[in-house]
């Protein structure tokens, strides 16, 4: 027995020949809503055994959520475009990176150098200035870089998770644009979007059957990215009174102190970046070899 929605309306139970019957008198359409009885899930008509003999079944997958979803394999597209706007961010992002890093290795010693706490460095004294200027244009090179990778990283891996889920990968659960939107959702920004990167690691694998290699370098980006972050926000607020806003120092030893630990931020920062180019780049690949597969069974 069945159950079927009209306007959010529930009806029913009827029997299978019912649900025919409906459709034929046009009381329903491939689209209704319908769900077996004791069951939570609700499936369009199109896309359950039921349409076959009327003409209108959709081929489809379960997922491992229990929902059941049209497969349209004739969606999947390889990266393309959006593989050269990733990479050209995150080579951007990494070079303000060693900009800042350079610079700030270079102001640390400065500041070992200097006696006191008074008023050390200016813009446009003496041994400051290099260190000052790799420092200074380290830093628009990473803001621009980031601010372009996180746009880029949306399209890139909203597009992947598509894929899999027009394909019929069991594993792919999460909505497309929830991989990208977990990460400004507070406390779900810890878990859900490494969640969704592994969802993408493993459905490419599992779709293409290959072996899975450099898992290990999904993690270890997680874990770079969040403690990074963390340590470069710390080193803000370790300095916010030891430090003016044209970097001029204050209090030698907590300046110092500030700039070591945005120094570690920013290197796990650098390294979060490369291990992305790694995996992205192996996903890249698996998703063109995805989609020139034709005739596939669906996991």
């Amino acid at each position: 027995m069945y159950r079927y929605k009209i306007k959010d309306e529930q009806r029913g139970p009827v029997s299978q020949d019912e649900i025919v019957d409906l459709y034929q008198s046009g009381t329903i359409d491939a689209k209704t809503l319908i769900c077996a009885d004791g069951s939570p899930i609700w499936t369009q008509l199109q896309l359950t055994e039921i349409a076959k003999p009327l003409g209108i079944y959709k081929e489809t997958a379960e997922f491992a959520d229990g929902h059941v979803r049209e497969i349209r394999r004739d969606k999947v597209k390889p990266a393309g475009w959006r593989t050269h706007f990733f990479f050209g961010s995150l080579i951007l992002f990494m070079l303000g990176a060693l900009g800042m890093i350079a610079g700030t290795v270079l102001i640390i010693q400065l500041i070992e150098q200097q006696p006191g706490n008074e008023m050390l460095l200016y813009y446009a004294e003496g041994d400051a200035l290099i260190p000052l200027m790799m420092y200074g244009l380290g830093a628009v090179g990473l803001s621009v870089g980031f601010v372009l990778s996180a746009i880029s990283y949306s399209i890139m891996f909203q597009h992947l998770q598509a894929n899999l889920r027009n394909y019929g990968s069991p594993q792919n659960t999460m909505p497309p644009f929830m991989v990208w939107l977990w990460h400004f959702v507070p406390f779900a920004n810890f878990y859900f979007p490494i969640k969704g990167m592994t969802q993408i690691w493993n459905g490419s694998h599992g779709s293409t059957q290959t072996t899975r290699k450099f898992g290990w370098t999904i993690g270890l980006w997680w874990f770079c990215w969040l403690v990074g972050s963390v340590a470069s926000r710390l080193g803000d607020r370790v300095g916010a009174n030891a430090i003016g806003p044209e970097l001029e120092i204050y209090v030698a030893d907590t300046a110092q102190l500030s700039f070591a630990i945005s120094l570690v931020g920013i290197c796990l920062l650098l390294i979060c970046a490369v291990l992305m180019m790694i995996f992205t780049q192996r996903l890249v690949r698996l998703h063109k070899q995805l989609a020139s597969i034709q005739d596939v069974d669906v996991f």
